[in-house]
C-alpha cells in the first residue's frame, strides 16, 4: 500500500504541476507567463511592493518520466506481469528522483537568502521571501491584482535557474479565506459588552 502511494504521489506532483500558472525555464516547454492571469472582474493594479512577503514552489522535473508512467500503468494493469509489483521507496528514489540538481538547487535558493518552508520528494521546494528577494533570486516580476475588494500576487517570467517549473501566487487565498461577515465568540461578547 506505501508503494503504491509513493508512485500515485509522483504521479501526481507531476500532473498537478503541469497543469497550474507557470513560469517554465528551459529545457522545458517555452512556454511560460509573461502578464499576470486576471480573473473576471479583477483588474491588474499594478507591480508588487518590494518588501511584500511572497511564497514560490519550485519543482524539479523528476527524471525517467517515460519510465514512471510504464511503471503507472504496468502495476495497474491486472494482464501485466508487474500487475501488484510495486518499486520499494529506494528504487523509486534512485530511478524518478532528480537528488543531485534538487541539492544545487536547495543550496542557491538558501544562498540567496529566502526561507525554506517545505521540501517532498527531493523535487519540491517551497519557499517565502520578500519580492525582491525573489525577483532577484527567481527572476520573476510580481504583480498585484483586485477586484476592488479582494486581491491576489502573481509572480510571472522565465525563472532564473534552468530546468525548473516556478509557480508564485495566493490566488486562492480568495476562495479559502474568512468570509468578512464571520462572527466570533469575542465579537458577540464585545457585542454584549461581555469581557473578552
Amino acid at each position: 500500500m506505501q508503494r503504491d502511494s509513493v508512485s500515485l504521489l509522483l504521479v501526481l506532483i507531476f500532473l498537478l504541476s503541469s497543469t497550474s500558472p507557470l513560469a517554465y525555464s528551459s529545457p522545458l516547454p517555452t512556454q511560460y507567463q509573461t502578464e499576470p492571469f486576471v480573473m473576471r472582474g479583477f483588474h491588474e493594479v499594478g507591480s508588487l511592493p518590494g518588501d511584500s512577503v511572497v511564497v514560490a514552489t519550485v519543482y524539479i522535473p523528476l527524471r525517467n518520466l517515460n519510465l514512471l508512467y510504464y511503471y503507472a500503468e504496468q502495476t495497474s494493469n491486472p494482464s501485466s506481469p508487474l500487475y501488484h509489483k510495486f518499486l520499494t521507496k529506494e528504487q523509486v528514489k534512485s530511478l524518478f528522483y532528480p537528488t543531485a540538481q534538487f541539492q544545487s538547487v536547495l543550496s542557491y535558493l538558501k544562498h540567496e537568502g529566502l526561507k525554506v518552508l517545505l521540501t517532498g520528494a527531493d523535487s519540491v521546494i517551497v519557499v517565502q521571501g520578500t519580492v525582491t528577494q525573489m525577483e532577484n533570486a527567481l527572476g520573476l516580476h510580481y504583480y498585484l491584482v483586485s477586484n476592488g475588494t479582494s486581491e491576489y500576487y502573481q509572480g510571472v517570467g522565465v525563472p532564473k535557474l534552468g530546468g525548473v517549473i516556478v509557480v508564485s501566487n495566493n490566488l486562492t487565498s480568495i476562495f479559502f479565506s474568512h468570509p468578512s461577515t464571520l462572527f466570533t465568540q469575542r465579537d458577540v461578547n464585545l457585542f454584549k459588552g461581555l469581557p473578552v
